[in-house]
């Protein structure tokens, strides 16, 4: 994997100094830290960085670690994050390190 984003099933990766790093939002989206408002669906930043408070403060265009994806899957008390949760295999960075990108459980 290079530094350049990838995706897969909707979660945007890329690789940092050797570390996969997952982007904020679109793990937010896949963990259900949203809302809907007149049909426009947007991430709810307070949540996530409430969830994520020994980190620094996250937004839009913000990439995290791997465990901070995991806390956010965790503590997000959605029906995404159950789903993904209850999955056989926690795929994460050895899918997105999977140079063919074959993602089994996706968020």
């Amino acid at each position: 994997m290079t530094n350049e984003v990838q995706v897969f099933k909707g979660l945007k990766v890329k690789e940092v100094n050797g570390q996969v790093m997952f982007d904020a939002e679109s793990a937010a989206v896949g963990i259900g830290l949203t809302q809907i408002k007149n049909g426009t669906t947007y991430v709810r930043w307070e949540r996530v960085n409430a969830l994520l408070k020994n980190s620094p403060r996250v937004g839009k265009g913000d990439f995290i670690t791997e465990p901070q994806v995991y806390t956010l899957a965790i503590k997000a008390e959605s029906e995404q994050a159950d789903k993904f949760q209850n999955s056989q295999d926690w795929w994460l960075s050895s899918k997105a390190n999977d140079p063919n990108g074959v993602a089994r459980n996706a968020i």
